[in-house]
């Protein structure tokens, strides 16, 4: 069978769905480490709404509470590892 034909459960895209949220929260993250001192003042929520406050740290934690989903560790676990090791220092 094709990777192509294989049926996702539900669940699965979910955890897909979490997975890239937090690819692109660490893209983010990582255009604000580059110098892009504005990257969180663009933001804005999943309604449109501007983000009053957001911070590296906050960042971070989206991060880290998107790769720690119990649906992303068991569909997921190496890419939410190695994504986590690259975006939370030390």
């Amino acid at each position: 069978m094709s990777h192509f034909k294989k049926r996702w459960t539900l669940e699965k895209a979910n955890a897909h769905i979490s997975l890239r949220m937090a690819i692109r929260y660490f893209m983010d993250l990582q255009a604000f480490r580059a110098g892009d001192t504005g990257r969180f003042v663009r933001m804005v929520d999943a309604k449109g709404k501007q983000f009053s406050e957001c911070s590296e740290n906050e960042w971070t934690d989206r991060i880290r509470r998107c790769c720690s989903d119990a649906l992303v560790l068991a569909h997921f676990p190496l890419q939410a590892g190695g994504l986590l090791r690259r975006a939370v220092p030390g």
